[in-house]
């Protein structure tokens, strides 16, 4: 029984290491216009810590959809 506990306990560990390492910085990412797979590369490789805060003190970038104004 004290094995089925390290196991759950583990693998919530990991479940919460990928949410925090992928999911919040893409989330983050494509709620701020930004590239989500760069800044999940960037919590991958460099921090998680870093890219959220990173993205936070970033904000919003300009929607590039847009280009009616460029061109007229």
């Amino acid at each position: 029984m004290e094995t089925f506990f390290i196991i759950a306990i583990t693998l919530a560990f990991f479940a919460f290491l990928i949410w925090l390492c992928i999911f919040v910085p893409l989330k983050m990412a494509r709620n701020r216009n930004r590239s989500g797979l760069g800044w999940v590369s960037i919590s991958v490789l460099v921090s998680p810590l870093v890219a959220i805060v990173a993205l936070l003190a970033m904000g919003l970038a300009e929607d590039k959809t847009d280009l009616s104004e460029t061109f007229a």
